[in-house]
């Protein structure tokens, strides 16, 4: 945000509270209320505003609380935004970046606790991020900037424990650690 005037973050408790496990701490006295939004809990709407910024040429990252939810907002994220630079012909896209926490998590019920990423895989037009590591996340800062709507949904256990920005590679995988060998389990 730093860099591009152009991307904010909307989302539910975004500012005040400083969203969900603390990841947009400090950004609102940061960036003010006008680039961090915080929104009612309405993921159909605050999505679907996050795709018509997008199409105005911002680059909106639209926070969810808990990534389950994104199915409520599923026609913006699977539908829309996606769709938008075949749709136009190829004269713009929708530069998007939809996140929220994912999976398991402490003390969550099974509607807040599911992992959905896999149903956004075959999604055409849809670039997809979903970070294995505690410090993966902070790398998905970048993606604001990329050109094509991107769901990045971190694990609600592995919340990023590193500092800085860093661009992640669009369509690679990270080396955990080098093997020589391997083993196969049938």
């Amino acid at each position: 945000m730093r860099i591009d005037e152009r991307i904010f973050l909307m989302g539910e408790e975004v500012g005040e509270y400083n969203g969900a496990y603390k990841v947009s701490q400090g950004m609102l006295d940061e960036f003010g209320p006008r680039r961090v939004v915080d929104s009612p809990i309405s993921e159909t709407g605050f999505a679907g505003l996050g795709v018509g910024a997008a199409m105005y040429g911002l680059r909106p990252i639209i926070e969810f609380m808990s990534w389950s939810f994104c199915l409520v907002a599923a026609d913006q994220i699977i539908n829309n935004a996606p769709k938008m630079l075949y749709m136009s012909g190829g004269q713009f896209g929708c530069p998007a970046v939809f996140r929220g926490n994912n999976g398991a998590g402490g003390q969550l019920g099974s509607t807040h606790s599911w992992c959905v990423e896999s149903l956004f895989s075959h999604v055409p037009g849809l670039k997809l991020a979903v970070p294995s590591t505690r410090s993966e996340p902070s790398g998905l800062k970048s993606a604001a900037r990329m050109a094509r709507a991107l769901p990045a949904p971190p694990s609600s256990a592995a919340h990023s424990t590193a500092t800085g920005e860093w661009q992640v590679p669009p369509s690679s995988a990270s080396k955990a650690r080098s093997a020589s060998s391997s083993a196969r389990v049938a």
